[in-house]
């Protein structure tokens, strides 16, 4: 009676432990499931950032682009000036030195 008692005691709790581990695996598995879910979720955050950094870095090289024209345009009319000055300079001088030559 007493080794009948035993043999259902020890069967009781290899059930029990079968049962918990089953439980285990599963809760493993739920955790394993969430934590891909969540790393996929990483992966596409990162992307999305990565994706509107290369948008933001586009937007920039084009409008530096846009300044250096701009500026380039700037300089070539401030030099234009200079240059129209300059030749004006120089045509006064000349006229001054054949007035000059004149009288």
């Amino acid at each position: 009676m007493e080794e009948e008692s035993r043999r259902l005691t020890n069967r009781r709790r290899r059930e029990e432990h079968a049962e918990i581990r089953v439980k285990h695996e599963e809760a493993l598995e739920a955790v394993w499931s969430d934590a891909q879910r969540v790393i996929g979720e990483q992966r596409d955050a990162q992307a999305s950032a990565q994706a509107v950094c290369e948008i933001d870095l586009a937007s920039a090289k084009a409008e530096w682009e846009r300044e250096k024209v701009s500026t380039k345009a700037e300089h070539a009319a401030q030099l234009q000036r200079l240059i129209a000055a300059n030749e004006a300079q120089v045509a006064r001088v000349e006229a001054a030195g054949k007035a000059d030559v004149e009288n």
